[in-house]
């Protein structure tokens, strides 16, 4: 699997790095390594942003920091003594013909000067790295701005840093080691200062009186920076260092990091590294079909209302705006998505990259081909007041079995929502909706949070993981996507369909997902690593609706669509087990009941039937909506039948007998899906809203 953008939450504030989902605990612990975090800052770091984390006792998590330093010292020891064999080595003369010329180095925004040979500017950057203690990302990009065509990685260049500054420290230690004691050695560093020869002091000075309105800790910095390169013997340069002209107004140094906090993860020290101006992130924002920029220069804590006024004041009009995360066009529609690019920003700008913001006119915006599921929109059956539909009746009822109770309703979503899902304990549910949107609910004060980076495209069904800390989500865009719960970030993007995915469900245990496609395939995922598992074939059609079984960790697939057919495979040996033949029409929905031994389907042809799989027989089948029905399910208990349907209403049936015993009024369109949890039941619409209902059977 090719590495991903990935992000972790360390004390607070965000990092954004290059991997592979299934090493991020690793990952952690190596970026944790680096910052030189404390245990205290280890422990929440690890609970923060690694799945089943907050369970790990702070032992262990401490064992594997210890694990990681030691390896990080390996690694580092190695690499010195490779070092120290190659300093052993002849040094290679020089070329003849390399002589002093100018040399500029960049840092923080600031672009300074020096007379000094080519081949030793690597050792100046170092040397002003180590003097200024630059964190990681810091360090990395001034390191590749100033030598752009050098291939170290960024760990190599850290480690070069740690060595110089090892290298240092030892110097310093050797030196009070000489000294004897403090007072000697106070004396003799005072001796030590008056010798300082006058004049590359006096040309500091004028460097510095070069710079007007500067802070002091500016100046101390820069004249820092000065005693560094000027004190320099192999590297040949002359006591001059001046402003480059027409550099710009830069960014003041960040300070060090004295809060006892992680190190190189600061607002300041993210902003600086990115293309700032007076610590407000610069924009780039491109219209479709033009190759031009326009910059935006926004300051932190800038909302996405106000983005949005400053982006419609710099075209003149509305925009549309998105950006490309990976192969994927991320729509720019609230301030979380809006804080993501942000991020994402500052991360391309350290490495020397920019993030363009795509702007077009709002009626110019791409829109993705129609679905199936939205042919038939309200206007096909449209309801007065009184209930009715055109054509046919569609009336609250009751035989008394069972009695349900409209409790709330939810909305958030702006266009229609096609799928919801319970979490484990019923206490939040996921939805996906035609708005591209996936969103986690809470169920009591019907709150939402929308997932960071969604689809580019309608999505049309997700799944909450059994252990309640992630969410699936498939689209018409072709691809699956699981999302961390907690961080409402993206964890990877499962890639294989060739076409639409309508259905993405979760096995049992939540180890496994499975899909079903337009591409006429059934697919079986790993849920922890997100590698494909299988390819099943068999459907000629394309395939809309899929589920595990419930028992043995979901054993048993069974899948329907477009071809009438319905299939149950025994996926982990890759055979089909059952075909069952009897739909006239397209199979929308099939399910397992609870013990796995009967399937319902429901059809566009109006029609429902219950399956002894086993048996491959029929042994119930009626027609109770008079519209095509999206789906069907067994109740918690299995005595009942749940359907939905164009009709705008949910029906319940005995499972025994196909026996009428409720019906549901309350949305205002066609209900696309419903899931249970327990005594309740949440309903999704075309008319853009979800509502939970209380069901107690007899």
């Amino acid at each position: 699997m090719s590495k991903e953008k990935l992000r972790f939450v360390i004390g607070g504030k965000p990092v954004v790095y290059e991997g592979r989902p299934e090493n991020r605990p690793k990952d952690l612990m190596d970026i944790l390594v680096k910052l030189d975090a404390d245990n205290n800052v280890v422990v929440q770091a690890f609970r923060d942003n690694i799945e089943g984390g907050q369970n790990t006792p702070s032992a262990d998590i401490l064992q594997r920091y210890s694990d990681a330093k030691r390896a990080y010292m390996e690694k580092k020891q190695k690499k010195k003594q490779s070092e120290s064999a190659a300093a052993e080595k002849p040094v290679e003369e020089k070329p003849v013909d390399e002589k002093p010329q100018t040399m500029t180095l960049t840092f923080q925004g600031k672009q300074l000067s020096y007379q000094g040979l080519p081949s030793g500017k690597q050792h100046a950057v170092i040397e002003l790295l180590v003097k200024h203690d630059a964190s990681l990302e810091v360090a990395v990009e001034t390191f590749k701005k100033n030598l752009p065509n050098s291939s170290l990685s960024g760990d190599e260049i850290w480690s070069m840093l740690v060595a110089a500054k090892e290298a240092k420290a030892a110097r310093k230690a050797a030196k009070m080691k000489d000294a004897g004691d403090a007072g000697r050695q106070e004396s003799r560093q005072t001796a030590e200062q008056q010798q300082q020869p006058s004049r590359p002091r006096a040309a500091a000075m004028e460097a510095i009186e070069e710079y007007t309105s500067m802070t002091l800790e500016e100046r101390d910095s820069i004249s820092n920076f000065i005693k560094q390169v000027l004190e320099q013997p192999d590297l040949d340069l002359s006591t001059r260092l001046r402003s480059e002209p027409g550099t710009g107004t830069g960014v003041s140094v960040p300070k060090p990091n004295t809060t006892g906090g992680v190190a190189g993860t600061d607002d300041d020290g993210l902003q600086a590294g990115s293309r700032t101006m007076r610590g407000k992130v610069a924009v780039y924002c491109q219209e479709e079909n033009n190759t031009a920029n326009k910059v935006l220069h926004i300051a932190p804590g800038t909302t996405f209302e106000e983005f949005t006024g400053m982006v419609e004041k710099k075209f003149g009009r509305k925009m549309a705006m998105s950006f490309y995360e990976g192969e994927d066009i991320i729509d720019m529609d609230d301030d979380d998505v809006f804080c993501m690019f942000v991020e994402m920003s500052q991360a391309q700008a350290q490495e020397g990259k920019r993030m363009k913001l795509i702007c077009v006119p709002p009626e110019k915006r791409p829109v993705v081909a129609d679905d199936a599921i939205t042919e038939v929109k309200a206007e096909t059956v449209t309801a007065d007041t009184a209930g009715t539909t055109t054509g046919f009746k569609v009336k609250p009822f009751s035989n008394g079995r069972v009695e349900v109770r409209e409790l709330k309703t939810y909305t958030g979503h702006t266009s229609a929502v096609y799928c919801c899902a319970f979490a484990p304990k019923g206490d939040r549910f996921c939805t996906a909706s035609r708005d591209r949107s996936v969103r986690v609910w809470n169920t009591s004060s019907g709150t939402s949070s929308v997932m960071k980076g969604g689809h580019n495209g309608f999505v049309l069904s997700c799944d909450f993981s059994p252990r309640g800390n992630r969410v699936v989500s498939s689209s018409d865009d072709r691809t699956i996507k699981v999302w961390n719960v907690a961080t409402c970030g993206k964890v990877y993007t499962l890639k294989g369909h060739e076409d639409k995915v309508y259905c993405v469900k979760y096995n049992s245990n939540g180890d496994y997902i499975v899909s079903c496609s337009c591409d006429h395939t059934v697919r079986v995922w790993n849920g922890n690593t997100g590698t494909k598992v299988g390819t099943y074939r068999g459907h000629t059609l394309a395939v809309f609706y899929c589920c595990f079984s419930n028992t043995d960790s979901g054993k048993y697939v069974v899948s329907g669509g477009d071809d009438r057919v319905i299939k149950v495979w025994e996926w982990e040996r890759d055979e089909e087990q059952v075909s069952l033949d009897g739909h006239t029409d397209t199979v929308w929905s099939c399910q397992f009941s609870h013990d796995d031994t009967r399937i319902v389907s429901a059809a566009m042809n109006h029609e429902v039937r219950v399956w002894d799989w086993c048996n491959n027989s029929c042994v119930l089948s009626w027609r109770g909506h008079q519209v095509p029905i999206h789906q069907a399910m067994f109740s918690t208990s299995d005595k009942y039948i749940y359907t939905c349907a164009r009709d705008w209403s949910v029906m319940i049936w005995d499972a025994q007998t196909g026996e009428h015993c409720e019906t549901l009024v309350g949305h205002h369109s066609t209900v696309y899906h419903m899931d249970m949890c327990g005594n309740k039941l949440i309903t999704s619409s075309l008319d853009d809203h979800l509502k939970l209902w209380s069901v107690n059977e007899d």
